[in-house]
């Protein structure tokens, strides 16, 4: 029996020196899925997609029909659109929305000679405001105190600000508590001391950033102040900045 199981290791030793061909057991590999089997997996939720892209294409092309038409059996049509805004462009409709969305930035066809830079710079501050500092928590809050902090009217350097949030410190007023009680540990402060209660955390708070030089905003909702990073130009020129900048 042992020289028989020999025997049979030795030959196929054998057959594997001598190049023999083994018995290839063929792998079906996984079906290809293209999109017509991807939606009928994908269960109800993919019908209810498939009709809100169909009501949303309608919609477009139904509204872009609509103001078509009107345009031509009214050639007055968008003239009393424009009137109806108080403006005289398409241009200005947008200068009209900057201006809604920060009135401290004053009359800006006056800080233009060329009403395309105008509509240009406009244009950017917009596509600035969607993009909220690309997720920065708080932008709105911050941009709008840096502005009243650096008094801006102009709205070049409005967007160079808006590029330079990073330049400012800004407190909330609803983080007092949790600055002044951190500003405390850090200065050796006890926990059991803090919980106590024995101190007024939030005035704390507020007494440090107002001797740092920190300004409370003018709605009272935040303390902000400049740090010492380089505040980087890309519109505005050096005199049109405010006297906080002038100081760096």
């Amino acid at each position: 029996m042992m020289n028989l199981t020999l025997l049979a290791a030795q030959t196929a030793i054998g057959d594997t020196l001598t190049g023999g061909n083994p018995v290839l057991t063929p792998v079906s590999g996984e079906a290809q899925m293209n999109l017509w089997d991807m939606a009928l997996k994908g269960g109800w939720i993919m019908a209810v997609l498939a009709v809100l892209s169909v009501v949303c294409f309608y919609i477009f092309f139904e509204r872009l029909a609509v103001i078509r038409k009107a345009g031509k059996d009214d050639p007055m049509f968008m003239e009393r659109a424009l009137d109806e805004l108080k403006t005289r462009s398409l241009e200005n409709c947008m200068l009209l929305d900057v201006r809604c969305s920060l009135p401290e930035l004053g009359n800006l066809m006056e800080q233009y000679d060329s009403a395309l830079e105008l509509v240009n710079d406009g244009s950017d501050l917009g596509y600035v405001l969607d993009e909220q500092g690309q997720g920065m928590p708080h932008f709105m809050e911050r941009f709008a105190a840096a502005l009243e902090f650096e008094h801006c009217r102009d709205l070049r350097l409005a967007l160079d600000i808006s590029q330079n949030l990073h330049c400012y410190e800004w407190v909330p007023r609803d983080g007092l508590k949790d600055f002044g009680r951190r500003k405390l540990l850090e200065a050796g402060g006890s926990e059991e001391l803090l919980d106590s209660g024995c101190i007024d955390l939030e005035g704390y708070g507020a007494d440090l950033l107002e001797e740092a030089g920190y300004v409370l905003t003018a709605d009272e909702s935040a303390y902000i102040t400049r740090n010492n990073l380089e505040f980087l130009r890309d519109w505005s020129a050096p005199e049109e900045a405010g006297l906080s900048m002038e100081q760096q």
